[in-house]
């Protein structure tokens, strides 16, 4: 897991012990049903996420986005149409077509 992932688990992790009374739980512990309700219920640092990434990656940042009540925002170029990252993101542009497949997303400029 990325070091994002583990510092926000640690923070909740934290927060939900206060909050319970109890010793925190370990960062790669899955959350309860009853814990999992008390982080949805916590203010979402953003509103929006942009998701710079494809594919199974880009999904799991979603469902975790969703959890904490984000919206999702993602890229897509041509031929990624049919990708499921794009199905799944609550947003999806378009990117002009490149010189290759990989190429616009490459290109900050034409991203902001």
């Amino acid at each position: 897991s990325s070091l994002f992932t583990q510092l926000r688990a640690r923070s909740l992790s934290a927060s939900l012990g206060r909050l319970q009374g109890a010793m925190p739980f370990p960062p790669r512990r899955r959350l309860g049903v009853l814990q999992a309700h008390v982080v949805a219920s916590l203010q979402p640092p953003f509103k929006r996420i942009f998701v710079a990434n494809r594919g199974e990656i880009a999904c799991r940042i979603h469902r975790a986005a969703k959890a904490l009540g984000m919206e999702t925002v993602g890229i897509f170029t041509e031929e990624d149409r049919e990708s499921l990252h794009r199905k799944v993101l609550d947003k999806t542009i378009q990117l002009p077509k490149g010189a290759t497949p990989v190429a616009p997303y490459l290109d900050a400029e034409t991203i902001a």
